[in-house]
């Protein structure tokens, strides 16, 4: 079976979802984007990496965010190719910012090492997402803006993170991809392109069936499962959970069928957990108020303090601890992320 499979290499992106009964869409960069400002982690994040073996079977995709500019990669020949977190848009197709892109000596690293540089273009707002695909003249300033940024940058290619299109504007996303290819014909310009979708298409707007006509790769944020402001506990980036309808096994054969293009599916994973206050022990209960986000390392050493619990059916790393009331931390570590590698 072709496939494609996406280490994101950072802290980054956290939020998904469960009990997706009213199906509201939330956007976990969005959120990360105003926790984190204009922070730096001026050591990056501790994430073990495996040996390098050689020749990489898969693509591996990562994400270095803003924040985790200086992040230092034990093994680029582990990684196929990066994005940077990101150039933002408005609604009338202008760039605003690309918050210290040529500041990044993990970019830097990177391109050294021969590993290929996105630029993930951003834009949060559903209504101004709306009004730039709706609007042709919004549409070709915004695919010149970023053609002209990736230029500049000396970048190989864009990762359109658009959270997300309203109801019935699936035609417009698409006249969107087209007009973004076409411009890159037009100027000679190899550049892959890549597309964030959600792990539920909620709104029916990213038709990857004509989608995988000018995208290089879908990358599927599998990582939208339980959320922050989620009313439950419950596993972040369940695998293929029997207890839940929507999980990572769901999420990727929807779109390796509808697309029909498996070998451009990108599973994204996450590197972070979730530490909710609830009113009890079990899976589950009922969260008080919004979590909070935990690393990578901090998780797993909390767990290592704590007693880590294992889930089986979401194949799911998870602790939990009382203080004045019951905690649950749901999260990531290498068995789990090893189990969704495979």
């Amino acid at each position: 079976m072709s496939r494609a499979i996406a280490l994101i290499i950072l802290l980054l992106f956290c939020c998904s979802r469960a009990e997706m009964t009213d199906s509201p869409l939330h956007s976990v960069h969005k959120e990360h984007e105003k926790i984190f400002s204009d922070s730096l982690f001026p050591s990056g994040a501790a994430v073990p990496m495996p040996i390098s073996s050689g020749r990489l079977s898969h693509i591996v995709y990562g994400f270095i965010p803003y924040w985790e500019r200086e992040y230092r990669c034990p093994d680029w020949r582990l990684v196929s190719r990066v994005a940077y977190f990101s150039c933002t848009l408005n609604r009338l197709g202008q760039i605003t910012g690309c918050r210290h892109f040529r500041e990044s000596p993990a970019i830097d690293s990177a391109k050294a090492a021969g590993v290929k540089i996105d630029v993930c273009v951003t834009l949060f707002s559903e209504s101004d997402i709306n009004a730039l695909l709706s609007t042709p003249a919004f549409r070709r300033r915004c695919v010149s803006e970023i053609i002209d940024t990736m230029i500049a940058f000396g970048a190989n290619g864009v990762n359109i993170d658009f959270e997300f299109p309203g109801y019935g504007y699936g035609g417009y996303f698409l006249d969107f991809a087209r007009e973004f290819r076409e411009s890159l014909d037009a100027r000679a310009y190899d550049a892959w392109l890549s597309v964030d979708l959600p792990a539920v298409d909620w709104r029916s707007t990213f038709w990857t069936d004509s989608l995988r006509n000018f995208f290089d790769a879908f990358f599927v944020m599998c990582y939208g499962y339980h959320w922050r402001t989620s009313p439950s506990t419950g596993p972040i980036d369940p695998l293929d959970d029997p207890t839940e309808f929507y999980d990572i096994a769901y999420s990727i054969y929807h779109y390796k069928t509808q697309s029909g293009a498996p070998g451009k599916i990108i599973l994204g994973l996450p590197l972070y957990g979730y530490d909710w206050a609830c009113n009890d022990s079990i899976r589950g209960a009922s969260t008080i108020g919004a979590g909070t986000a935990v690393v990578y390392a901090t998780a797993t050493a909390r767990a290592e303090s704590i007693g880590r619990l294992w889930d089986d059916n979401a194949s799911s790393p998870w602790y939990r601890y009382r203080t004045t009331t019951w905690h649950q931390c749901w999260f990531s570590d290498s068995m789990s992320l090893d189990m969704r590698f495979e």
